[in-house]
């Protein structure tokens, strides 16, 4: 007589057996312990990646993230290391899965660092890695990191001479670097050839890699445990607990339309008093960030892709929420955003965007702890970089600092594609 199959490998034969297409309702208890083991696993990525990164900017500066997507490219967890690395990385996700629809295997790992297919700028390389249950695709583990050089035409690949995106870097589109569990060389070779460090690459990327492994591992743990069905209810309930809180915490500000404006002093190419304008109204729970009013995209490299103005937006609010409230795409929900590409914020390529950095110095600028209004004029780094206020600003505002678009598409609330 066989012995009875322990639950870890009931569940995993159950993923075998047949395809995962359904969730169910799951208990409180069992959804905040959930919660607390993604928390954990992306936590535990980075303290992977810290103790095995080559370089300084990583294992000292931490210029690094770690996050948890799910298969319908929902954020479900991140750890609190970079706030604008992780807005965008739904945005990368999809266009890892839409370039290479039906072709992602256990075992497979790619790369991205276009800020064009969902990256920041190009020295923010990303690794994914497919999470599968059986033969079912649930998650994607990630890892976001800032690489000390990209190639282009000066090291570390903040070029202010910049003109157009190529002087900044060596583009990454949706790359796969491993394929069923073997490394592509010729592609890794390829990659590193056009570095100038690629010893301290090849190090970087196999810890990032390496991170992003032990998400895999981890996430695979917590559905042998619990089983598929009950982990993707989990997270149903993980999102919408995110968007009741969210609401609740905005539901609270007063309603009630406000701008603001934020002035950067050049692009150092002739554009000067570069603006970027918000008009943040607030109706009951949710809120639409207008960012219309912004000022064309220049030539230098202040620019900023899409994925990273709405990562920028989303940082603003995260900013202004209570603290404890999970950050994931059912947090951002609430959000509309109204833009326009061809703007400072929202860049057609092929405009360089190195210093996105810019982009989100208003969100940083009035970070808050609780669910409260911000209140006074901020002023940012270097360069003129003054916020100013017509209005008392309101919840939000930050946006305007964070984003920068001008009229045009309305962006659905929590979306995730362009």
């Amino acid at each position: 007589m066989a012995a009875p199959r322990s639950r870890p490998e009931a569940n995993r034969a159950a993923a075998q057996s047949e395809p995962i297409r359904k969730f169910t309702v799951v208990d409180p208890v069992t959804v905040s312990v959930v919660t607390h083991r993604f928390e954990a696993i992306v936590q535990e990525m980075g303290e992977a990646m810290l103790r095995t990164a080559y370089s300084q900017i990583l294992n000292s500066s931490r210029d690094f993230s770690t996050a948890i997507v799910d298969r319908e490219t929902r954020l479900i967890a991140q750890a609190e290391h970079v706030p604008i690395h992780v807005g965008s990385m739904p945005w990368a996700v999809r266009a890892v899965v839409d370039f290479f629809d039906g072709r992602v295997r256990p075992g497979d790992v790619y790369l991205l660092n276009d800020p064009y297919h969902g990256g920041n700028h190009l020295p923010d390389l990303t690794a994914f890695v497919p999470v599968f249950f059986g033969e079912e695709l649930l998650f994607w583990s990630i890892n976001r990191s800032h690489q000390s050089d990209i190639g282009g035409s000066t090291h570390g690949a903040y070029n202010p001479a910049a003109t157009e995106i190529w002087q900044e870097g060596l583009r990454i589109t949706p790359l796969k670097l491993y394929d069923a569990g073997e490394v592509r060389d010729d592609v890794m070779q390829m990659i590193a050839t056009n570095v100038r460090h690629p010893e301290d690459f090849l190090g970087d990327l196999r810890a990032m890699i390496g991170s992003a492994r032990v998400g895999e591992r981890r996430v695979l743990r917590l559905l042998d445990e619990y089983g598929a069905a009950t982990v993707l209810g989990s997270v149903e309930a993980i999102l919408d607990s995110a968007e009741h809180e969210t609401r609740a915490c905005i539901a609270s500000w007063q309603d009630g339309t406000y701008h603001g404006e934020a002035v950067l002093d050049d692009d150092g190419h002739g554009a000067e008093d570069v603006y970027i304008r918000a008009e943040v109204t607030v109706h009951g729970d949710s809120m639409t960030v207008d960012l219309s009013d912004s000022h064309p995209q220049v030539t230098g490299f202040i620019n900023s892709s899409y994925p990273n103005m709405m990562s920028a937006v989303y940082m603003a609010l995260a900013f202004l929420i209570e603290p404890r409230t999970p950050k994931n795409s059912g947090t951002f929900r609430a959000v509309e955003v109204i833009a326009k590409p061809g703007t400072v914020v929202w860049a057609n390529p092929p405009a360089p965007v190195g210093n996105v950095g810019r982009t989100g110095r208003l969100g940083s600028t009035q970070r808050r702890r609780g669910c409260r209004r911000p209140r006074g004029d901020a002023v940012g780094g270097p360069g003129r970089d003054t916020v100013r206020f017509r209005h008392e600003p309101p919840p939000g505002v930050t946006a305007t600092r964070a984003s920068g678009l001008s009229h045009g598409q309305r962006i659905p609330k929590g979306s995730s594609t362009a």
